[in-house]
């Protein structure tokens, strides 16, 4: 069974939760680690085969008192063999606790809305080498710095850390929303948004259940 862990300050992004469930037909459950703290997770933890992370409006400079917790926790699931996809906010939590540094994007300190083109590095599942596709991002903050733990599976123009991967603990991330619904992309990106960016997210998330058979331990 897969966990979603969604760090809302203010508006929970349920929506994205259930149109992935809706349309994958995956049984899953959802958390609010940062407003009710890590009881519901640790309660269903032996039945729980992997973990996402959802994004934030909090960065990590803020030291939130749910962050290292939350960090910790993620940590010993990795630790138990439990597979994690780390998005936006996830990505960069589950990236500094592991050595990387994260700060702002330009030194505007730029809040980014938008639709980003992305290319693999590396194969993942059915995405291959060199291959592009397009997610929907909503942050000002992400990955500027690698440290040794962490190999590059996919780069931009804007970053070179786009999607990371564990060298040795089962998790992978990325700082786009391949979860977001069309609504989160309404409410946060202006203008037109092909059904395809939805897809590509969709089938992200379907390759990271697949690339560490998530649903099959």
């Amino acid at each position: 069974m897969l966990a979603f862990i969604d760090c809302f300050i203010e508006e929970p992004v349920h929506n994205c939760f259930n149109q992935f469930i809706l349309k994958s037909k995956i049984p899953a459950t959802y958390h609010m680690a940062s407003q009710f703290g890590l009881e519901s997770l640790t309660n269903i933890s032996e039945a729980t085969t992997g973990y996402i992370i959802l994004g934030s409006a909090s960065n990590l400079d803020q030291n939130l008192p749910w962050h290292r917790p939350l960090a910790e926790f993620v940590d010993h699931q990795l630790n138990l063999n439990k597979p994690t996809l780390g998005i936006c906010f996830g990505h960069q939590l589950m990236a500094s606790f592991y050595g990387c540094e994260v700060g702002y994007i330009t030194p505007e300190k730029e809040y980014f809305k938008e639709i980003r083109e992305i290319v693999f590095q590396k194969d993942f599942t059915q995405f291959k080498k060199n291959q592009k596709i397009k997610l929907a991002y909503a942050h000002e903050q992400g990955v500027t710095k690698l440290s040794h733990h962490f190999e590059i599976m996919a780069k931009s123009e804007r970053s070179s850390f786009e999607c990371i991967r564990h060298r040795s603990l089962p998790l992978i991330s990325t700082q786009a929303h391949p979860e977001a619904s069309a609504s989160f992309i309404r409410d946060n990106i202006k203008g037109h948004v092909p059904e395809q960016v939805i897809n590509f997210g969709h089938e992200f998330i379907m390759s990271f259940l697949k690339e560490y058979k998530v649903l099959s331990q």
